[in-house]
């Protein structure tokens, strides 16, 4: 990842909020969501990992991409069967502590979309494939593995590097629209900040043409401040104490430090466009 702004691939929920309502007033793309059906094996695989991992914040690309919610991750309520038959398991041959796995297994366990599927059929070639199957029957949704049985049934599948993509993309993403929510932040915030000056113009009887520099410099320090980038909010400390009475050496100024920014959002968006593609194609959506 660029250095520049940074922001937590975990962050993409409460953007998701912010902009939800205003993707089409600005003209701007959704955040991707995927939904994605989870099998066992994927998920004890990963707790299986993070059990042993050192950092206790330690996350697997699955776990990111669902903590950032661009996979949406259901599983058949039979899953949690066989998740704690095998975390017992894991106990008894490889001598992982229960109480890690259980651990990782309710990071997943809390984000899971669990739906009542039934249990296994010995209609199906292997019983344990009946609840995902129903599942995306149900709901259309691909699953995550590598069981030929799926396959054969015609039901698609999503490989690793899918979710590794999914990863990826929730991380630029993260940077992007945080960039973007900023600057919406800041034309509103500079909209609001021009309406009290204009009242505060009629009310002294001040020509436009008259107006001092601090009030255009006022404004232009909101939407700087708006932007929540500390490069720009420490510049705009900095820079406020020599500042001339010249509104267009301020815009200039302004306009200096801010390309940066801007150049670093198209970069953040190009990438995550890129992989936004990427993941699209290999969920086939």
């Amino acid at each position: 990842m660029a250095k520049g702004m940074q922001a937590r691939s975990d962050e993409l929920p409460s953007l998701r909020s912010i902009l939800s309502n205003q993707y089409s007033a600005f003209g701007i793309a959704e955040i991707l969501q995927v939904p994605l059906i989870v099998d066992a094996s994927a998920i004890v695989s990963d707790i299986r990992w993070l059990a042993r991992a050192d950092n206790p914040d330690a996350r697997t690309n699955l776990l990111e991409a669902i903590d950032a919610e661009t996979i949406l991750a259901y599983a058949p309520t039979f899953l949690e069967q066989e998740v704690e038959a095998k975390i017992q398991d894991l106990h008894e041959r490889e001598g992982i502590g229960v109480k890690a796995l259980e651990e990782q297994w309710e990071r997943f366990r809390s984000k899971l979309n669990l739906v009542e599927c039934g249990g296994p059929d010995e209609t199906y070639h292997d019983p344990k494939d009946a609840p995902y199957v129903k599942l995306h029957e149900k709901i259309e949704a691909p699953i995550s593995g590598r069981d030929v049985h799926f396959e054969k049934m015609g039901v698609p599948l999503v490989h690793v590097s899918v979710i590794a993509t999914a990863k990826k993309y929730s991380r630029e993403a993260a940077v992007e629209y945080s960039i973007k929510v900023a600057g919406i932040g800041s034309i509103v915030i500079t909209a609001a900040m021009i309406d009290r000056v204009w009242q505060l113009v009629r009310h002294l009887g001040v020509q436009a043409q008259r107006l001092p520099s601090w009030v255009w410099l006022l404004a232009i320090g909101v939407a700087c401040a708006a932007l929540t980038s500390e490069r720009v909010q420490n510049w705009l400390m900095e820079q406020g104490k020599v500042l001339g009475p010249s509104v267009g050496e301020a815009a200039v100024r302004l306009i200096d430090k801010m390309e940066p920014l801007f150049r670093e959002h198209f970069e953040y968006q190009q990438r995550a466009n890129n992989l936004r593609n990427a993941l699209m194609r290999g969920m086939e959506l």
